[in-house]
């Protein structure tokens, strides 16, 4: 479970730095193979410095993409986070019955 809620939080990290344009210093290729669900790299079609309406609104829709998977992504890691404070809880719940009848006899 820790190691899931890990992988989310480096998947996140990685979604935050592409969307802040720091795509070139991912590693795409381990974020890929250690995160089956992640958005897969992309190359730019146009090269630096060359604007067109149409490149425009690819962009635009890629980034509207990745904000998606980032929202996924941050949904998810607050659910496994719930879910492993309701074990803990869970866990310490018990934890106390256990020392309570350990107590009685």
């Amino acid at each position: 479970m820790r190691l899931q809620i890990q992988q989310l939080k480096k998947e996140v990290s990685h979604l935050r730095a592409f969307v802040n344009g720091k795509s070139e210093n991912l590693d795409n290729a381990n974020l890929a193979s250690s995160i089956p669900a992640s958005p897969r790299p992309f190359k730019w079609e146009c090269p630096p410095g060359s604007f067109s309406p149409l490149s425009s609104d690819k962009r635009m829709s890629q980034k509207k993409d990745y904000e998606v998977a980032l929202v996924g992504a941050f949904k998810r890691e607050r659910e496994k986070e719930a879910t492993l404070q309701a074990l803990t809880a869970e866990n310490q719940a018990a934890m106390q019955l256990i020392h309570r009848s350990c107590n009685r006899n």
